[in-house]
């Protein structure tokens, strides 16, 4: 399953996409063509919030859960 997102302003689009494995989901956030973030989630609930702000949170990925 992948999953894609995209948003636009007036100087850059990101892109959210969301791709399921065995071990949950990989969440990237690709910004003018550059992977600017990734993080692993096992929890899907985590992944919507992620996709209702349009970019992943500042936070340690150790804490994705």
């Amino acid at each position: 399953m992948t999953t894609n997102q995209a948003t636009w302003n007036d100087e850059s689009k990101t892109l959210l996409t969301v791709t399921r494995d065995t071990d949950g989901w990989e969440v990237r956030e690709v910004r003018d063509s550059q992977i600017v973030r990734h993080m692993r989630m096992s929890d899907w609930h985590r992944v919507e919030r992620v996709l209702r702000l349009g970019h992943l949170p500042a936070i340690d990925p150790a804490l994705a859960g």
